[in-house]
């Protein structure tokens, strides 16, 4: 099982929390490299001054549209910079370049954090994904958030206001009839293997942890290092496909020899040659 959360998990109630917890790992991982620590030594301070920014006016960018080439003006408020933001840091290789991208933006240069949000396509239309995406998640997880689930543990990712509006959108949203036990715990003796990342902002390492209280023969290996995507973490495939293919011979995940997890390194930080 790769990025499993148990049953009473709510998306997005905890988004902001591990979001904000997967940006400070990158942050501290940025620091301790050398060439991105010298780079960019304080991430945050130019992030909390972009906001500061982007919330009291929104930024007016010039830009070409990437496929039509048309001139196009976008106008980047401090929610859709914090959405965007999040949004990188699902993948190993966007997280590595953020430090890159908010210093570039303290400087009122946008340039490479629209060119990551239309890789990433937060800024293209998505209506099929979006739609599947809220035909499942709204009676499964976002409907069942009360207000009482709401407090201090459960900040908005730097105030983008993301769980306010799903809620709002699921509320209209249609949606069917649920099975009484689909929120039950999977309690289960069958053999698991859960693979889980440090610094994934939808489903870290905690939510996998959960799983194992009901799970006694189930093992959970943390990969450092790694968000939600995976595949960009170098020797992701042999490794860890490895040992998906050796639980299923062994028929348990005890005593798989896992070392190989030392040797998936996510790529290194984005740092530009020097200015002329």
């Amino acid at each position: 099982m790769r990025r499993p959360v148990p049953t009473d998990f709510k998306r997005p109630l905890y988004y902001g929390r591990d979001g904000l917890a997967a940006l400070r790992g990158i942050v501290a991982a940025c620091k301790e490299d050398a060439a991105g620590g010298r780079a960019f030594p304080d991430p945050m301070r130019h992030l909390d001054a972009v906001l500061r920014r982007l919330q009291s006016a929104p930024a007016v960018v010039a830009w070409k549209h990437p496929k039509t080439r048309a001139a196009i003006t976008l106008p980047i408020d401090g929610r859709t910079f914090s959405e965007i933001i999040w949004n990188l840091l699902l993948s190993e290789r966007a997280a590595r370049k953020l430090p890159f991208i908010i210093a570039r933006a303290d400087e009122g240069d946008f340039t490479a954090f629209l060119e990551e949000a239309f890789i990433d396509g937060r800024l293209v239309l998505r209506d099929p994904v979006d739609a599947m995406y809220l035909s499942v998640t709204c009676p499964e997880e976002t409907l069942g958030i009360a207000a009482s689930d709401v407090g201090p543990d459960t900040p908005d990712f730097l105030g983008s206001d993301r769980l306010t509006r799903q809620i709002t959108a699921c509320r209209v949203w249609p949606r069917a009839k649920l099975p009484v036990d689909v929120f039950e715990p999977v309690r289960t003796s069958v053999p698991v293997l859960i693979v889980t990342g440090a610094l994934d902002p939808v489903t870290p390492t905690r939510w996998g942890q959960r799983l194992l209280e009901n799970m006694p023969n189930a093992r959970l290996i943390d990969v450092p290092g790694m968000s939600h995507n995976h595949t960009e973490m170098d020797n992701f495939i042999p490794c860890i496909g490895g040992l998906t293919f050796s639980f299923w011979n062994r028929g348990t995940a005890q005593g798989l020899d896992t070392s190989c997890v030392a040797t998936m390194k996510p790529p290194g930080f984005f740092v530009p040659p020097p200015r002329p």
